[in-house]
């Protein structure tokens, strides 16, 4: 049986990997609004596709989203990890010890 120790620490991870998903979400989504509609506002954020063929505007603006998702992901895999493991070898683990 998964220990209550381990339990804590697993859904301690996860709360704090998702804490700082949403305070990422906030942050960054108001630094990345503001400068989207500021690059808008000066015409220099929808041109065409002469001026800009790589599009890294919207590649970092990407990778910090898939950034932002990641990091609570990793977390509820870390707890959900933790605790069926735990349970793994908190059950089988001590099958020859009463002899």
């Amino acid at each position: 049986m998964t220990s209550f120790a381990a339990v804590w620490q697993g859904f301690v991870i996860m709360i704090i990997s998702i804490v700082i998903g949403v305070l990422m979400s906030f942050a960054g989504g108001t630094v990345i609004d503001s400068t989207v509609d500021g690059f808008t506002s000066a015409g220099v954020y929808d041109v065409p596709a002469d001026w800009d063929t790589t599009r890294q505007i919207n590649i970092l603006i990407n990778i910090y989203y898939f950034i932002m998702y990641l990091i609570p992901t990793i977390g509820i895999a870390i707890f959900l990890t933790t605790v069926v493991k735990r349970q793994k070898y908190d059950r089988y683990g001590n099958i020859y010890e009463d002899r």
